[in-house]
């Protein structure tokens, strides 16, 4: 009779763990139902939000310790220290992902930044002879003399010159 009455106990409470268990996890499943989600977008969105805050805590110690610098190879330019005199932006890009971080270096450098409208990388691809150019950035030549240059040539360079001048005095003002 002891031994059946063991067993019986082992079976309650076994029963009892099973059920807070279960309990649990209904609450759980409630829970995140009540938030409009499933199972696999909770976890999915969890993993997510530790990946953001991870990548915003490196943001904030990264922008702490060093000076705006960039990566990519766009980047050389500023890295050698010359920085841009004028970045035109396409608007049209897709995804706009692939240049959301330009406006914020712009910003950084103190760079004039033109977002052109439409379909401006079809346009300025054209006028560069390739399909599509998403960015086009102006370097300052720094008065440096164009040596065989064709007159041609020299008034295209003043032209572009005295536009990277307009657009500074409009855009940084």
């Amino acid at each position: 009779m002891l031994r059946r009455r063991i067993e019986m106990a082992f079976i309650l409470i076994l029963m009892s763990v099973m059920g807070v268990v279960l309990g649990l996890f209904l609450m759980f499943h409630l829970w995140i139902a009540a938030r409009g989600m499933t199972t696999n977008e909770f976890y999915k969105w969890r993993q997510v939000s530790g990946w953001h805050s991870f990548e915003k805590r490196r943001f904030e110690k990264a922008k702490l310790i060093t000076k705006p610098r960039l990566e990519n190879g766009g980047s050389v330019t500023v890295k050698r220290g010359s920085l841009p005199s004028l970045v035109l932006l396409a608007r049209d890009v897709r995804p706009p992902i692939i240049l959301a971080h330009v406006p914020i270096l712009c910003r950084l450098l103190q760079i004039p930044l033109l977002l052109l409208p439409g379909k401006a990388s079809s346009d300025m691809g054209k006028l560069l002879g390739v399909k599509t150019a998403s960015i086009l950035i102006f370097l300052d030549g720094g008065g440096l003399p164009l040596g065989n240059a064709s007159k041609a040539q020299e008034k295209c360079v003043r032209q572009i010159d005295s536009y990277i001048e307009f657009a500074k005095e409009k855009v940084l003002d």
